[in-house]
């Protein structure tokens, strides 16, 4: 259903489309900046007319972005939507809101520093539609002083009672309604007066309210209430307006006498069909009758949700909203309020404000529910409100006719038909995706199968439903009748949609299917082994100790969150509840930025057993990381142009061994038992090495900058690296023969990739909330956040947590090797989504490999 043609609202409403773009792109850019690419990316996915602002922002550096963000903030929004009380003198029964002050209701010097900073952003006019009445606030007329000390223009909605009843304007504004009007004149304020009927009985009904108050008297010809005559002879024409809302009891007035008298007299309107928000909620006996509902069609109003791009809403109470129409009770726990911050912050740094803001739905373009709900097929208001200036950027999807998922009934599949499962002249009912080859010509793809079709005429990359003969010889499906199932509406190219490199490409599934294959595999050694499998939360009270960033969450029942980064201390405490050995394929999350081997969320295999050894737990490792070698990609496995020999167990060094045998420097000399002493051998021996000045004290930080600068790089053969000194035992326990170094082991592939990890834990109390005072202290040294101490933990250790060793294995890398891959993220299809960056032309999918899609295998 379509809209006026003419946008008859006040001409501040109007936001060129010039001006829509403009902010639109500061706020895209400020927001792809703070990490919501994947909301901006579907924002400007499929808008043409956006290519050259979605290029840049998937290829813009981080300074390129900051620099334009700083420059563009100052017009990133186009208006302000303001609620100023939730007090009302009437009580309409179509109305969201219950008509009382609310707790809290923001204070004059909340709504002046609100409106100073909206205009300081760039904001033209402050949009106040009446969560309450705005005319009798107490903040009035200080509001109206704000505005036109920062010009911004207020568009205010009021029911015009303060303007019809004496004693309501005295009381409220201490003045006559004459007196007021022409007060009102100095300043920059447009009214949008209720006009919702000219029948003084059937408003009262409307209104929940005494009509007589309004005391209507004839103006040209018409009924209407005292207040909007005397705003007729006294205001301004250009800033007086009417609103009405059609039901079927005024549905007939408005379209033949309320709008004709707006038009005869030059007054701004909007014309709205009912929306259920109130106690009208489900009652189809207030909406119009179709009839009705085709009369008024072209006369309803274009709304501002479509620029939703570039708008602030805030409710009475200071909380910012996505939507006019909503109810803070349906805002998400924690929702932020304009003393949480900066406006401009909390508009980039609110998820679900973000997410919303791209999002271009409103109560005001869906059907009423009582029509949905009955499943009418009329529609009682606009489905698409969008101004007339930006009905070109809109690309309306088509409908399309498709075969009911039942429709089509299959009697093979097309890895039976490569399999050698169905005999050569077989009659078959095939369901696949047809790939486009030529004229007639398909392959059928069902998963990471594909086999060729003759006689298919169908969209390229459409679901189909084939019947025809199988020819054994030709390997190929010669179609005799075809069933659309689901016709495809575009081509499979996107560089946000990672899945789509699989749609062009099936026998890119088969990683995916390779990773639930070792996740089995590993999954039954375990369990072979006598490991239990349980589960860990993903949300944890206190952060990883180790030196990595952790994701924080926003408010989560009253209380912020980390994400996991491993299940390690979880599972340690299973043990302390009686449990011999358990272990968990977890999903893990670590707020580095990702490269080729490393994902921001990443899934790994992490198991624990009471009185086993550090030897021990490195042979449940080792044979697991071997066979998970074996059983996927080539026969011959390599990695860095080395063959790595799956077949038997890998080799073992001590850290300091191979500290000597690299860098030629002794560990264990009293030279290099200090921090200084360590920096000055390593320096004699010809090792460059910076150290950030507030870790230099740290002999740790040296260590770790020499071992995985130098000694990493220069590994040849797979290798487990053992026995770390004790500064880096992290949760190890050191070893009693040589206290110097910690019972911990890592195995690294050639070039220092990092394969899986060991340790003997820790689980003395005492001891192990020493080594975690120890770490922080470098953590907070190093400029990392403070992360507080697991008294959880520490209270189990100093229970009764048993001696136990255990290890974890990363999937992700694992596959990665296996497979032949340059990066992490085999068959994870969304592994890097949100994460990619624009690399190549040339890529699979458009993106640097980060997508995951490709596993890895972009070029």
């Amino acid at each position: 259903m379509s809209c006026s043609s003419e946008d008859a609202r006040f001409a501040v409403q109007q936001v060129p489309n010039e001006r829509w773009r403009q902010a639109t792109a500061a706020n895209l850019a400020a927001d792809h900046l703070n990490g919501y690419d994947l909301w901006t990316m579907a924002f400007l996915e499929g808008r043409s007319d956006w290519e050259e602002t979605r290029d840049f922002l998937l290829s813009a550096s981080r300074d390129e972005l900051t620099e334009l963000v700083e420059k563009s903030r100052g017009e990133s929004l186009a208006f302000l939507v303001m609620m100023m009380t939730g007090a009302c003198n009437a009580d309409c029964p179509i109305c969201f809101t219950d008509r009382r002050r609310k707790r809290g209701e923001t204070t004059v010097e909340q709504r002046d520093r609100l409106l100073r900073e909206a205009a300081g952003l760039g904001a033209g006019y402050v949009y106040v539609p009446g969560e309450g009445e705005p005319t009798i606030d107490r903040g009035w007329w200080q509001f109206l002083e704000t505005c036109k000390d920062t010009g911004l223009e207020a568009i205010v909605f009021t029911n015009g009672l303060i303007f019809s009843d004496t004693a309501t304007s005295e009381k409220y504004w201490g003045c006559q309604p004459e007196e007021a009007i022409e007060r009102l004149a100095d300043y920059p304020v447009s009214f949008y007066v209720k006009m919702w009927s000219t029948e003084p009985e059937l408003v009262g009904r409307m209104m929940g309210i005494n009509a007589d108050k309004y005391r209507f008297t004839d103006y040209d010809g018409v009924r209407v209430p005292l207040g909007m005559a005397r705003l007729l002879d006294r205001y301004p024409r250009q800033r007086l307006g009417i609103e009405v809302v059609v039901e079927g009891r005024n549905a007939d007035e408005v379209v033949d006498t309320i709008v004709p008298f707006a038009e005869r007299h030059d007054l701004s309107r909007i014309v709205e069909i009912i929306q259920h928000n109130g106690r009208t909620l489900g009652n189809p006996t207030y909406d119009p009758t179709p009839a009705q509902v085709a009369r008024a069609t072209p006369l309803l109003s274009p709304t501002s949700c479509t620029v939703a791009t570039c708008k602030a809403v805030v409710t009475s109470r200071g909380y910012l909203s996505p939507r006019i129409a909503i109810l803070e009770t349906q805002l998400p726990t924690g929702a932020r309020h304009i003393d949480d911050g900066s406006l401009w912050d909390l508009l980039h740094g609110t998820d679900y404000l973000v997410q919303r803001r791209y999002e271009q739905s409103c109560l005001c373009e869906s059907e009423p529910v009582s029509l949905a709900e009955a499943g009418t097929p009329t529609l009682i208001g606009p489905q698409s409100v969008v101004p007339p200036q930006l009905a070109d950027l809109i690309d309306p999807m088509r409908p399309t006719a498709t075969a009911a998922a039942n429709d089509f009934t299959s009697t093979s599949t097309v890895a039976d038909l490569l399999g050698g499962r169905v005999e050569h002249g077989t009659v078959v009912r095939v369901v696949g995706r047809a790939l486009p080859v030529g004229p007639g010509l398909v392959q059928l793809a069902d998963g990471p199968d594909t086999v060729s079709a003759s006689g298919v005429e169908v969209a390229a990359y459409s679901w189909v439903g084939v019947e025809g003969t199988w020819d054994g010889l030709l390997g190929a499906l010669r179609a005799t009748d075809t069933t659309v199932i689901k016709e495809s509406m575009r081509q499979p190219i996107s560089r946000v949609v990672s899945e789509f490199a699989m749609v062009r490409q099936p026998e890119m599934l088969r990683s995916v299917i390779d990773r639930s294959a070792l996740t089995a595999l590993l999954r039954n050694r375990l369990t072979e082994r006598g490991f239990l499998e349980v589960s860990t939360p993903m949300l944890t009270v206190n952060g990883d100790m180790g030196h990595v960033s952790q994701a924080q969450t926003e408010l989560v029942l009253g209380r912020r969150f980390h994400l996991r980064t491993d299940p390690e201390e979880y599972l340690k405490r299973y043990l302390t509840a009686g449990l011999p050995a358990v272990f968990e394929v977890s999903t893990n999350v670590r707020a580095d930025k990702p490269g080729d081997w490393h994902l921001v969320e990443f899934q790994s295999v992490e198991y624990y057993r009471r009185l086993m050894t550090l030897d021990e737990s490195i042979e449940v490792a080792d044979e697991l990381v071997r066979e998970g070698l074996r059983g996927f990609g080539p026969p011959i496995t390599s990695w860095s142009g080395v063959i790595l020999h799956p077949d038997r167990p890998f080799n073992r060094m001590r850290y300091a061994e191979a500290f000597q045998s690299v860098l030629g420097v002794d560990l264990s000399a009293e030279e290099c038992a200090t921090a200084k002493g360590l920096a000055a051998t390593l320096r004699t021996a010809g090792c460059e090495i910076e150290v950030p000045e507030e870790l230099v004290g740290w002999r740790r930080a040296w260590l770790e900058a020499a071992f995985d600068g130098h000694v990493l790089p220069k590994i040849r053969q797979p290798l487990w690296i053992t026995h770390f000194p004790a500064e880096l035992a992290v949760q190890a326990r050191l070893d009693q023969a040589d206290p110097r170094y910690a019972l911990r082991a890592e195995l690294y592939l050639p070039g220092g990739l990092e394969l899986a990890n060991v340790y003997e834990n820790l689980v003395d109390g005492a001891e192990l909330r020493a080594q975690y005072n120890t770490r922080r202290s470098h953590r907070v040294a190093a400029g990392m956040s403070h992360v507080a101490t697991n008294e959880a933990l520490m209270t189990s250790a100093e229970a009764s947590m048993p001696p136990m060793s255990g290890g974890a294995i990363g999937i992700d890398r694992v596959l990665m090797v296996a497979l032949g891959h340059a990066s992490a993220g085999g068959g994870l299809l969304f592994g890097r989504e949100g994460f990619a960056e624009l690399k190549s032309e040339h890529s699979v999918c458009g993106s640097d490999g980060g997508c995951g899609s490709c596993g890895g295998g972009c070029r």
